[in-house]
């Protein structure tokens, strides 16, 4: 297992791209109030998709939801959304930042990008779940996490509607637990409520 103990994470990313957006909504519905980290969306989204899948999960959330915005500072206790068309970056201070470099493997935002620019500031204080997806974007990334003593999950292959993004995670070893989406999700809520003191 990759979990620092007693420290709970700055930042959960849940990342994916085909089939990922429900379970991702399973997941935020989830989230109890007075979170003591921020909840990273991030799916391969056209740019103007943004506002509906922030309107949406605001629909469902017992936490405020965000599009990302240059220069934002996060907060514990709050969703966000990685917004269509940009990549997002992480200053040495923690704040978001946008680009618009190249996409990478068709993508931008790019899940790889931005797991390997959070890990770089947020080092072990990141976890971070690969959910289905049709393509590779992320294996690399969540590796980077798990090398810096983030925690990792993959989801499961059996239950994955694209294999292709966890399998390459579990090809690279990346993931420090593989499991279901819905033994992942019932492991966090352990979590939150072990550190919230339940």
């Amino acid at each position: 297992m990759c979990f620092v103990k007693d420290k709970p994470p700055i930042c959960l990313v849940l990342a994916g791209s085909f089939g990922a957006s429900k379970i991702m909504r399973e997941f935020i519905q989830a989230m109890p109030e007075n979170l003591p980290f921020y909840v990273l969306i991030v799916l391969h989204l056209r740019e103007e998709a943004t506002e509906i899948v922030v309107k949406n999960l605001a629909n469902i959330s017992k936490l405020p939801v965000y599009s990302i915005h240059d220069k934002q500072v996060p907060k514990a206790g709050s969703v966000y959304v990685a917004p269509g068309g940009y990549h997002v970056l992480m200053e040495g201070n923690g704040q978001f930042s946008l680009s618009l470099d190249d996409p990478v493997l068709n993508c931008r935002p790019s899940i790889d990008v931005i797991l390997c620019a959070f890990s770089l500031v947020l080092k072990s204080r990141l976890w971070a779940v690969l959910l289905t997806g049709a393509n590779t974007d992320g294996a690399q990334g969540l590796l980077e996490i798990k090398r810096a003593k983030g925690h990792t999950w993959a989801q499961s292959l059996e239950t994955a509607e694209a294999k292709v993004m966890p399998a390459k995670a579990i090809e690279l070893n990346a993931a420090c637990s593989i499991a279901s989406p819905k033994v992942i999700l019932e492991t966090l809520l352990a979590r939150i409520l072990a550190f919230q003191g339940v």
